[in-house]
């Protein structure tokens, strides 16, 4: 079972940093300063505030990084500035994972980046990275 759910986020990892769709929305950040071009699948969908799993990422850096966050429906990327960034999702009906990349926006600065997933609140993973190649990758499942 833990070989599975391994190959999977793996799988799922590989997906989110090659095979993002195009753009389809674009949205005000409050952590970038301005405009913020969100890349997603039509299915990939905000948690409501109702029962159900589901999975919220953050993010944690002080200075520029790109996120790129995702579940099996679909994944998404933002560049966003120091501080704290945060986004919650619902997973789908059964079995989904969760994977969420954090990596230095300006390769001519050091920096300190933080990623953590938690679901339904409680956190399953958490990683953090610093210096100009900076990168951090968290990922969990419905299931951990």
């Amino acid at each position: 079972m833990m070989i599975s759910k391994t190959i999977a986020a793996t799988v799922l990892a590989i997906l989110l940093t090659g095979c993002a769709a195009g753009p389809t929305a674009s949205v005000k950040g409050d952590n970038t300063g301005g405009e913020q071009t969100t890349t997603a699948s039509p299915s990939t969908k905000a948690a409501p505030e109702e029962d159900g799993v589901t999975a919220t990422f953050k993010v944690t850096t002080n200075g520029k990084a790109s996120v790129t966050w995702g579940t099996s429906s679909g994944t998404s990327q933002a560049e966003i500035k120091a501080g704290e960034w945060t986004k919650k999702v619902k997973f789908d009906e059964g079995w989904d994972a969760a994977v969420l990349t954090v990596t230095n926006g300006d390769f001519m600065k050091k920096v300190k980046i933080s990623c953590e997933i938690l679901i339904n609140g409680v956190s399953k993973s958490k990683n953090s990275a610093s210096g100009t190649a900076a990168v951090a990758t968290c990922n969990a499942s419905s299931i951990d």
